[in-house]
């Protein structure tokens, strides 16, 4: 059974490959995430229907196969990003100390400033994380 989910999803993104792609490139259309795609499952399918004249039974199973992709690549990306996240913190401290180095008082009381600002707007859009913000939270949690 897991063969053939596997292959059942090898052949709907070899199939919808292009159109994912080209969707990757629509930088001004509402709904997408400039070097993402559609925003969600939806929207992918939805625009998919805009392309390809497909019936209601299609749609709903395109819906599922996409809906069960994300999930299945967002656990990898959250597994990854988990097991990398030490490693990435040590380089961003190193680069903040050589930062530091380099500019003056004020300058750095204006990155302070800006990396705030930065930081609260990541935390209104979580598909946008940064990993600072990680690694801000990872020293958060061990204090």
């Amino acid at each position: 059974m897991k063969h053939k989910t596997y292959l059942l999803y090898t052949l709907a993104l070899a199939l919808l490959s292009p159109l994912l792609l080209a969707e990757s490139f629509d930088h001004g259309a509402p709904g997408t995430d400039a070097h993402r795609g559609p925003a969600s499952p939806e929207q992918g399918v939805l625009r998919m229907s805009e392309v390809i004249d497909m019936t209601s039974e299609q749609i709903v199973q395109l819906l599922e196969v996409f809906e069960a992709t994300e999930a299945d690549v967002g656990a990898i990306r959250d597994r990854t990003r988990e097991q990398l996240m030490p490693e990435i913190c040590v380089i961003l401290s190193d680069a903040r100390d050589q930062v530091a180095a380099i500019l003056d008082e004020n300058q750095l009381q204006e990155l302070e400033t800006f990396k705030s600002e930065r930081m609260a707007m990541a935390r209104k859009h979580p598909r946008r994380r940064h990993p600072e913000q990680d690694c801000a939270e990872a020293n958060d949690s061990t204090s």
